[in-house]
């Protein structure tokens, strides 16, 4: 089981993450490689790992062989140390379809030639591409709880108001903890969890689902190796100033 840092949805509904600065660091290839104006550059593919790469970047270039549809990838700058992530980053980068690079091509070549011209790949066309992890796992895209936090805000206004919740209890600080076990596919899906903090606001609870729907995850490997996993998760939802209260909730 994995445990991500806490998160803190505040009253201006804006979540404050503590993510992954990535160090982009410069290398010197002893390849030959083709110089920039001759690579077409493609969307380059990012995962998360157990792994600390400290922002190390793994760079390719890829060819086309319109004959068989198929692409090849070489790894410039495979890392001394992290064989294992030589070995995903290479197999990420063979993953690339054919297609993507046709695509890639032509929306480069547009304005460079007749736009009706018909434009093939050849075996000399390269393209370049990088892929980094992060430490993870990692959301590519965190949950908003903006149903949940608007629920909570007007739990705070019955405190405030001497009005006791039968449902939801606020902590001493005027927030609300709540912690989950989630279960996340290989793909970065969530897919299910399970609340561990005690509660029977059904209420609350539908509109915490509704949110966390909106959540996604990096893919992740561990060891360089593909896989789902379990991520323990704690919410905690503060109290907007007392000052908002009879602004916000009248």
């Amino acid at each position: 089981m994995i445990k991500i840092r806490k998160f803190y949805i505040e009253s201006t509904k804006k979540m404050l993450l503590t993510g992954v600065t990535s160090l982009f660091i410069s290398h010197t290839y002893a390849q030959s490689v083709p110089t920039t104006a001759q690579l077409f550059k493609i969307y380059s593919p990012a995962e998360s790992t157990n792994i600390k790469t400290e922002g190390y970047i793994w760079k390719f270039i890829l060819h086309a062989h319109p004959d068989s549809k198929t692409v090849s990838a070489k790894l410039l700058n495979p890392h001394p140390e992290l064989i294992q992530l030589n070995q995903r980053a290479l197999e990420m980068a063979k993953a690339t379809d054919f297609i993507t690079l046709q695509s890639t091509y032509n929306s480069k070549k547009m304005h460079e030639e007749d736009p009706k011209k018909i434009r093939e790949l050849t075996d000399q066309d390269a393209f370049s591409l990088e892929i980094k992890f992060v430490d993870g796992p990692a959301y590519t895209r965190a949950p908003r709880f903006t149903r949940s936090q608007i629920y909570i805000h007007q739990i705070c206004k019955f405190e405030a108001e001497a009005q006791q919740s039968q449902q939801i209890k606020l902590e001493p600080s005027n927030q609300f903890t709540l912690q989950i076990l989630l279960q996340v596919s290989q793909s970065g899906q969530p897919q299910q969890y399970k609340i561990l903090t005690p509660i029977s606001d059904t209420a609350f609870l539908k509109a915490f689902d509704y949110d966390l729907k909106s959540a996604r995850f990096y893919p992740y490997n561990h060891n360089g190796q593909p896989t789902s996993f379990t991520v323990k998760q704690p919410f905690t939802f503060k109290c907007p100033e007392i000052a908002k209260y009879e602004n916000n909730f009248k």
